[in-house]
C-alpha cells in the first residue's frame, strides 16, 4: 500500500479535503497596524471542497461586543481566498465561511452526547471560522496648514478634526522650542470630532505648531504639523536715510538701526497688515522712548512715515 502525506491530500481536495475539516480556517493579516480609512487584506486557507462558497470578513470593534461583517469573497478552486477591507477603529478580525461545516463522519455515535449536552460541552459553531486577530487602526488629524500673526497677548487658535469623529478625546496643541515639543493648550474633541485650541503665545518669536492625539482604545495615537505663529511685540520706530556709511559696515536692502541687537540678526517687522524681515546693518536710534530706525525701503515697503509704533518678532 503506497503512503502518502495527509497534508497532500488535503492541499490537493482528496479524501481528506472531501469529507471537510473540522479545524478553523487559516487567515493572515497583511499588516496587524493600518492607518485610517487604509485597507487591511486578509489571506487564508479553506478546505478544498469549499471551493466557490463565500467567506466573509467579520470585525469586533475594541468599544463593542457584537461582531459585524466588512467584506466578503469566495473561495478559488484550490480552496484560498482573499478579503479586503478598510477599518475606522482597532479591534479583532476574523473570517467565518458562509457554509455549515459537515460532520466528520456520517455514521451515527451511539455514544454521542444530546445536542444540548454538547452546547454546553463547548461543540464547534456550524461555520467554520478562523482564530481572531487583533488590528489597530490609527486615527487621523485633518488640520490646516496656517501661518498665525499673534500681536502682543492676542490669543492664537488652531481648528481641525479628528477622524473617526467621536466626541470626548482627549487632544494637546505643541510648541517645537529649542528642538523639543512642549504642550501649550489641550482640548477634547466634539460629537463629530471637531476640536479648537484655543492659547496665548509669549515672548516674539516664531514656533512651528503641531496637535498631536496620544490615543485611546479606539485608534492609535496621531500627530500632525498645523503651521507656525509668529508673536510681535510693539515698539515705537522712526525713519532714517542710510546712504552714507553704516557701524556694521554692510548696507541690507531692508536694513534696521538698532542699539543692542548684534549686526545682522534678523528682525520680523509688521505694520498695519505688512510683514516684512528686516536686517540689523546700524546703530541707533539716538532719541529716548525709540528702539529702531527704519531705512528707506523698509519704511516705504511697510508703507510706514515719520515715527510710529510698529510689531516686531525675532
Amino acid at each position: 500500500m503506497l503512503g502518502v502525506p495527509a497534508t497532500a491530500l488535503a492541499l490537493s481536495g482528496g479524501p481528506s479535503a472531501q469529507a471537510g475539516s473540522s479545524s478553523p480556517l487559516e487567515a493572515h493579516i497583511s499588516s496587524p497596524r493600518v492607518g485610517y480609512h487604509r485597507d487591511v487584506v486578509v489571506t487564508g486557507r479553506a478546505p478544498a471542497s469549499a471551493a466557490g462558497q463565500t467567506v466573509s470578513l467579520q470585525e469586533l470593534p475594541a468599544d463593542s461586543t457584537r461582531w459585524r461583517p466588512v467584506a466578503s469573497s469566495r473561495v478559488r478552486s484550490g480552496g484560498s481566498f482573499r478579503l479586503k477591507a478598510w477599518l475606522r477603529r482597532s479591534g479583532s478580525l476574523r473570517a467565518v465561511g458562509e457554509w455549515t461545516q459537515p460532520s466528520p463522519s456520517s455514521r451515527p455515535d451511539p455514544q454521542a452526547l444530546p445536542a444540548t449536552a454538547q452546547q454546553s460541552a463547548g461543540a464547534a459553531p456550524a461555520q467554520p471560522a478562523s482564530a481572531p486577530q487583533r488590528v489597530w487602526v490609527e486615527a487621523r488629524l485633518q488640520v490646516p496648514q496656517q501661518s498665525i500673526t499673534a500681536l502682543g497677548n492676542q490669543p492664537a487658535s488652531v481648528q481641525g478634526r479628528l477622524l473617526p469623529g467621536q466626541g470626548g478625546r482627549h487632544l494637546a496643541l505643541q510648541e517645537l522650542r529649542a528642538g523639543r515639543w512642549y504642550t501649550v493648550a489641550t482640548t477634547r474633541t466634539s460629537r463629530r470630532g471637531n476640536f479648537d485650541l484655543r492659547y496665548t503665545p509669549g515672548g516674539n518669536t516664531e514656533h512651528r505648531l503641531r496637535v498631536k492625539f496620544a490615543g485611546d482604545r479606539s485608534n492609535t495615537a496621531a500627530s500632525t504639523l498645523a503651521g507656525s505663529v509668529t508673536v510681535y511685540q510693539q515698539s515705537v520706530a522712526s525713519q532714517y536715510d542710510d546712504n552714507g556709511a553704516t557701524a556694521c559696515g554692510f548696507h541690507s536692502t531692508y536694513g534696521v538701526a538698532n542699539l543692542n541687537l548684534p549686526c545682522g540678526t534678523k528682525v520680523r517687522f509688521f505694520y498695519h497688515g505688512r510683514a516684512i524681515t528686516a536686517v540689523v546693518q546700524d546703530r541707533g536710534p539716538y532719541v529716548g522712548g525709540r528702539e529702531w530706525d527704519l531705512n528707506q525701503n523698509l519704511a516705504a515697503a511697510l508703507g510706514f512715515n515719520g515715527v510710529d509704533s510698529v510689531w516686531t518678532a525675532q
